[in-house]
């Protein structure tokens, strides 16, 4: 009876362990399709900030865009690059 029972309980281990690995294979998945967005909406800011650089004209109500702002902005669409990456490279180890 013994021997039945711990081949009961590795059975009911392995399924709670595959159900984990599933959910974190789903988990990984979407992290890695909304990570693919976040470059793309990085750098549509980006875009607009340049085009309101060069304009000259932002929203009245805003301050100026400086030089400043848009080496920011590039920072940080690069930023979601990486991240984008990153979470692609954890989806296919």
């Amino acid at each position: 009876m013994s021997a039945e029972h711990t081949v009961e309980f590795l059975r009911e281990q392995q399924s709670v362990t595959r159900l984990k690995l599933q959910h974190q294979i789903t988990e990984l998945a979407t992290n890695a399709e909304l990570a693919e967005l976040n470059p793309g909406i990085a750098q549509e800011q980006v875009n607009a900030m340049l085009v309101q650089l060069t304009s000259g004209r932002g929203r009245e109500s805003a301050p100026p865009m400086t030089p400043k702002d848009e080496m920011n902005a590039r920072i940080q669409e690069r930023q979601r690059y990486l991240e984008m990456l990153d979470a692609a490279m954890q989806l296919s180890c």
